[in-house]
């Protein structure tokens, strides 16, 4: 079993400038330091949190710009999305965006005359 006792680690670059540090704290601390353990993560230092010795979750800064983005990117339906075009990718069934764009226009069209024929027949 490894065991994490390290209670932080920092990179420095060559002027010995604090790159990125990580702190270790266990879910007693978290409880207990909440607030300052998310002052670190907003300072830019990732939080690893352990639970019985182990990593289990890990605590970093976001933005609120980066919300929808992961959101979006953590949504199944969206990677289900992304993983269908990947093998499709992987099978050759892609095309250009040109032609990708021409389809969906002749598509657009095409239901937008077919509703405009249901108005129709029910007028």
């Amino acid at each position: 079993m490894v065991r994490y006792g390290v209670d932080e680690v920092d990179d420095t670059d060559e002027e010995g400038e604090r790159v990125m540090g990580v702190r270790f704290v266990n879910v007693r601390e978290l409880k207990n330091k909440t607030s300052a353990v998310l002052l670190s993560a907003q300072g830019g230092q990732h939080v690893i949190v352990t639970f019985r010795g182990k990593p289990y979750a890990l605590i970093r800064k976001f933005a609120e710009e980066e919300l929808e983005d992961f959101i979006l990117a953590n949504h199944p339906e969206f990677q289900e999305a992304v993983r269908k075009s990947r093998q499709e990718n992987l099978r050759g069934e892609t095309v250009d965006l040109r032609t990708y764009i021409r389809q969906r226009d002749r598509k657009s069209r095409k239901v937008h005359r077919t509703s405009q024929q249901a108005r129709a027949a029910r007028a």
